[in-house]
């Protein structure tokens, strides 16, 4: 009998010691890779993800040096930061993104979440920590803005919370103007849409824009509702290994370096020249007869070139219908341009050399115009933006003066109680017109493959 009370009393330590043992484990602190809550729970309390099963590591806050989780270290032994009492999880994907914190920098992954509040499948590139910045609007001056960045496989997009917590919402497609200044002083311009709680940076920009994300330095953002005017502004402290965290995420390398980013490439002798590419209607005693079309080179990559038509070439308005105000992406002006005008313009073989281009609301087209940004961006070659039309464009009594200058419109519009339509007129100044149904001149602008100016070049 004795030994059996004794035999019961080990058996209760040892079950007593194992439980012990797997609620400490299980009580274990740990920080979700979703939410960024610290926990003690097998679930997150935020956001109702389960626990990862992986192994847990010490990152230093200062280096990104990574430790054991039952290290006995105090102090990084290559920075000498304090080492955070937090464990962090580091997610293994093929190894790619084994040691994240000290190969990333600040970049980490995330999964979007679904309608339930729970974590999808689905993941995004972010910053380990909000942005902290000011806003300004009609009303107010400096106050507290808090942003958010968001890189998937297709998009880059801000989230903005003004006073920390107000998501900044718009109506689909507004247009936003996103300003970077790096560390030298140089500003970038770059174009971006609102689609529904954030704002996407268009993505004929994109490129260039991860280029300057990838550029080891201190970033000022400066993002204006080009409607409402109000204006957000924060700063990326520490930028570097961008790239490294997009080619593990995404499999590709960034296209662009910072130094291409307004630079040069091997065809950038060519920006300015005219060439001659596609035909149209250019004189009206001979209506029937197409002859080459000039264009002017706007900008040359070693992938492609941005072509813009050097004379006013027809005209044409944004409606056709007097009940209809659309913005440009919505409109019969855009319809022409890809269907009329493309289909008359080029050959089945000059087709082969026009690729497609990215605008707002992430609309791809093969012809477009020009937005009033870009516009200023190619200000040194188009010069005071004066534009004359051809004999043709003329027969169709589109407005030109004495010195045979005309019209010509612009694709960006302001959504206002009533929608204005922007464009330059004859004395080269942008303005605006509360109507979608005037008559301007066209001046339309394609991207090429850079091997049609090859025989340029050479």
């Amino acid at each position: 009998m004795q030994l059996k009370k004794i035999l019961a009393l080990l058996v209760s330590i040892i079950m007593i010691a194992i439980c012990g043992s797997g609620l400490a484990q299980e009580n274990s602190t740990w920080v979700c890779p979703n939410c960024s809550n610290v926990n003690n729970t097998t679930f997150c309390i935020k956001c109702g993800l389960k626990k990862p099963e992986m192994n847990t590591e010490i990152v230093c806050p200062g280096c990104g040096e990574i430790y054991p989780s039952d290290t006995d270290v105090i102090f990084c032994g290559i920075c000498g930061t304090k080492l955070s009492d937090e464990v962090e999880f580091v997610e293994k994907k093929d190894n790619s993104l084994s040691s994240a914190s000290a190969s990333f920098g600040n970049w980490v992954l995330r999964n979007y979440i679904d309608e339930f509040n729970l974590p999808t499948d689905n993941q995004y590139i972010t910053y380990n920590t909000d942005f902290i910045g000011t806003f300004n609007n009609i009303l107010f001056t400096g106050k507290k803005l808090t942003a958010r960045i968001l890189v998937d496989a297709s998009d880059c997009s801000f989230m903005l919370f003004e006073y920390g917590n107000y998501v900044v919402k718009g109506s689909f497609g507004s247009d936003y103007t996103i300003k970077v200044l790096d560390s030298l002083g140089e500003q970038y311009a770059f174009r971006g849409t609102m689609n529904s709680d954030r704002i996407v940076i268009s993505h004929s920009d994109i490129d260039e824009f991860y280029a300057l994300l990838d550029s080891n330095e201190e970033l000022h953002i400066s993002i204006t509702d080009d409607k409402y005017r109000s204006k957000y502004n924060f700063v990326i402290d520490d930028s570097s290994h961008f790239g490294a965290m997009y080619k593990a995420f995404t499999g590709k390398s960034l296209i662009f370096s910072k130094d291409d980013v307004g630079g040069e490439s091997a065809y950038s002798n060519l920006v300015g020249k005219t060439i001659k590419f596609g035909s149209y209607k250019l004189r009206a005693v001979v209506p029937d007869v197409f002859e080459p079309v000039e264009w002017i080179v706007l900008e040359a990559s070693d992938e492609s070139a941005i072509l813009i038509s050097k004379y006013v070439l027809d005209i044409m308005r944004f409606a056709k219908s007097s009940y209809s105000s659309p913005d440009w992406v919505t409109s019969d002006f855009k319809y022409w341009l890809n269907s009329d005008f493309y289909e008359t313009a080029f050959s089945a073989k000059e087709k082969e050399y026009i690729q497609e281009t990215v605008i707002e609301a992430n609309r791809k087209v093969k012809v477009y115009i020009l937005h009033s940004l870009e516009l200023k961006k190619f200000e040194k070659i188009l010069g005071d933006y004066t534009c004359s039309p051809t004999n043709f464009a003329t027969s169709y009594s589109v407005f030109s003066d004495v010195d045979g200058k005309c019209d010509w419109w612009l694709r960006d519009t302001d959504n206002g109680k009533r929608r204005t339509y922007h464009y330059v007129d004859y004395m080269g100044n942008i303005k605006k017109s509360s109507s979608s149904k005037d008559w301007k001149g066209v001046r339309p602008v394609i991207k090429v493959d850079i091997s049609l100016l090859v025989d340029l070049k050479n």
